[in-house]
């Protein structure tokens, strides 16, 4: 409840108990401040000081999240409405002849690259 104001609230040890059991299963900060008769910064301040933290399948309510496609969302609606590349690029490892020619040559490494760079990674560059 946001009108709740004074002292901070002492917690008993059940209390303690159901008050995580509850958070594990899912349940709102609002709606744990409600069932305790408190603030929700003091259940969030409790839940702290417990070291109570949520598995992410229950924090975010739902499966875990699924790795990032490639390209990001950018691409991958640029493709749904067919103003993108239709198929993904395969990004290929560099052979060790080609880092060993970084190492040896970066400026050189780059052209053959054919990578533009911006004028701070230029001026990088010619430090190394």
């Amino acid at each position: 409840m946001t009108g709740k104001t004074g002292r901070p609230r002492l917690w008993s040890a059940e209390e303690d108990a159901l008050l995580k059991d509850l958070y594990l299963e899912g349940k709102s900060t609002a709606y744990l401040a409600d069932r305790f008769d408190t603030t929700i910064e003091n259940v969030r301040q409790r839940l702290s000081r417990l070291g109570v933290r949520r598995p992410s399948t229950v924090a975010s309510g739902g499966a875990p999240r699924r790795r990032r496609e490639d390209g990001g969302l950018a691409a991958r609606i640029a493709r749904l409405l067919g103003v993108g590349p239709l198929e993904e690029r395969v990004r290929e490892a560099l052979a060790d002849d080609a880092l060993r020619r970084f190492v040896e040559d970066p400026a050189a490494f780059l052209a053959w690259l054919d990578v533009d760079l911006f004028d701070y990674q230029r001026a990088a560059l010619e430090l190394v």
